[in-house]
């Protein structure tokens, strides 16, 4: 439904949210925090950088990146594990499907900096570490260790210039679909920032000059509903993901060779995060990204007055659906992208006011803007709390074996080498 004017309460209410107070203990696990990042990225860095040789055989270096992101991950969940070991994780949806797809695109929504964080931990509750790839700010690529260790681990930055990013997101997509052996999850925010009031204005701005410009000219263009708890999605970026890893089967890639044949990465993966306690900046005068800074929570654990709870909710697109996305001009998709992320609204409204997103429910999810064949189902969900699981998060022994390989291997090669040098060293 078209909306040409904007509802009077988009004032923020009276904020309820107050910062947590900051104890020696909590000061003493930042430090750990600090020490344990700086201590397992430098490392790995360096590994990786040593690695690079073996860029002349490609395949091989993939495998050494891969280790890199399994790493990665079981650190995660090592600090998850130290730092926030009270916390709930809970998913709903289709998360029993992901364990079998090796090869997916993941999009949703982008609450705080910790999305990629637990958003690792999904990977490693399904065991779908090895292919996760991120796509994320370029700032991140120029900080010592972590971003250099993201550099050599292939993920993708962009600058949020579209004539900048899409031969960035090109070149490193325009390949995987050749790869049908290797493992991939990629993974996008189409809103490319946090739901905070930067983006409510830049939205309410948005929304007005549609508004108005189809009223001088006539127009017809979509105008999308203000959101409250998310941002308005930009569809460039997440179109081009669809199109580059669903190339036309009569348009070859210029870098396959004439045997080989492109293996679509056709299954689309839309996700919900939510958070426990959560904030919603146009109702509590905070953002989710303010509240739940990863200092806060880190330091804070998993105090219910912080951050106690995770949600995450899964749904699988049908293949037809990928297709037909991969088909849509840009203002078609455009206007799926708004269409789909209304309803994400909606769901993450209903999030905060029951705390959970068991018993939402929608009619159509996916469809609208599509021309489908009939025989494509095209009901709704209902999320059912029995489908649901939680859990906590309990490091696996091959995770305690990544995360030391990832934070001592080096030193201990430099020591063994020291060691060598002294026992050998003539007097």
């Amino acid at each position: 439904m078209d909306n040409t004017a904007l509802p009077d309460n988009t004032a923020p209410t009276v904020s309820s949210y107050t910062k947590p107070k900051w104890t020696v203990f909590a000061c003493l696990r930042i430090g750990f925090f600090t020490l344990f990042a700086t201590l397992f990225f430098m490392n790995l860095s360096i590994m990786l950088a040593l690695a690079t040789p073996l860029a002349l055989v490609p395949s091989a270096f993939r495998v050494v990146s891969r280790f890199g992101i399994r790493a990665v991950a079981s650190w995660v969940v090592m600090l998850a594990w130290i730092l926030c070991g009270k916390q709930t994780i809970v998913l709903s949806g289709d998360w029993k499907k992901l364990p079998e797809l090796k090869r997916i695109l993941l999009f949703g929504n982008h609450q705080t900096f910790l999305d990629w964080f637990y958003l690792g931990i999904l990977g490693w509750y399904t065991n779908n570490t090895s292919g996760i790839k991120f796509i994320i700010l370029d700032i991140f690529r120029h900080v010592p260790f972590f971003g250099w260790t993201g550099y050599l681990c292939d993920l993708i930055f962009v600058v949020q210039k579209w004539d900048v990013d899409e031969p960035r997101i090109s070149r490193a997509l325009t390949p995987l679909p050749t790869r049908p052996k290797d493992p991939l999850w990629l993974i996008i925010f189409p809103e490319g920032g946090f739901p905070n009031e930067v983006n409510f204005n830049i939205a309410k701005k948005y929304i007005q000059r549609v508004s108005e410009s189809n009223a001088a000219e006539d127009g017809d263009a979509y105008v999308p509903t203000l959101p409250v708890h998310v941002v308005l999605p930009k569809s460039k970026g997440l179109r081009t993901c669809i199109q580059k890893l669903n190339p036309p089967p009569k348009d070859p890639l210029p870098e396959q060779k004439k045997t080989a044949k492109p293996s679509p990465v056709d299954t689309c993966v839309d996700f919900t995060i939510g958070f426990i306690p959560t904030y919603t900046y146009r109702e509590d005068g905070v953002s989710p990204n303010e509240a739940l800074a990863p200092l806060h929570v880190f330091g804070m654990g998993g105090k219910s007055s912080v951050l106690n709870k995770v949600c995450i909710d899964i749904r699988v697109l049908p293949t037809q659906t990928s297709s037909a996305l991969a088909s849509l001009n840009e203002n078609e998709f455009d206007y799926w992208l708004k269409k789909l992320w209304e309803g994400k609204d909606a769901m993450l409204g209903h999030f905060k006011s029951s705390g959970t997103f068991a018993g939402y429910s929608c009619e159509h999810y996916g469809t609208e803007g599509l021309v489908l064949e009939e025989s494509i189902e095209r009901g709704g969900f209902s999320v059912i709390k029995e489908d649901m699981v939680e859990f906590k998060v309990i490091p696996h022994g091959t995770d305690v074996l990544n995360v030391f390989v990832g934070t001592f291997s080096m030193w201990i090669v430099a020591s063994i080498a020291v060691g060598l040098y002294l026992l050998l060293k003539p007097y």
